[in-house]
């Protein structure tokens, strides 16, 4: 019996919704240091594709661009996403990991619930591809750091 209820248990925590994002606490620190970089939304963000997939969801693509030496402020994904870089390099900061650099042409995975940032850490602008696949309708990310709630 054992043997089937963990995975049950685990599958359920997985499926179960995220926090309502009015209930969450602002964050201000990653692994408990705030992240290098200044925290601003993206210079340029366009969604490039949206399309629903059936059982209520959507896969929604963004080529996002952001300036050397910003970086997204603190945030969480409530279903997870891929990140590739396709110009300059970005870092993420990830509660509970090292930080992880990704250079064009590479990705990186961001799980959901994790409290991280993408930091530019290159010397020039960095051009992105952010894939998700959510809800429809449903946001692709919160913001979790004071100041960038509400906007």
């Amino acid at each position: 019996m054992r043997r089937f209820l963990v995975p049950l248990v685990a599958a359920l925590a997985l499926a179960a919704p995220a926090a309502a994002a009015t209930n969450l606490p602002d964050v201000t620190k990653i692994n408990g240091k705030v992240p290098p970089g200044t925290p601003t939304f993206a210079f340029k963000s366009e969604v490039l594709s949206r399309g629903r997939i059936g059982h209520g969801n959507e896969t929604v693509v963004i080529r996002t661009t952001r300036l050397a030496g910003t970086r997204a402020p603190i945030h969480t994904h409530d279903h997870g996403g891929t990140t590739c870089v396709l110009q300059g390099q970005m870092t993420l900061y990830m509660q509970g990991h090292e930080p992880m650099t990704a250079r064009a042409g590479q990705c990186y995975f961001m799980p959901r619930g994790h409290l991280m940032t993408g930091v530019n850490s290159g010397k020039r602008t960095a051009v992105m591809l952010d894939i998700f696949t959510v809800p429809i309708g449903a946001p692709t990310w919160t913001p979790r750091e004071p100041g960038f709630r509400d906007q």
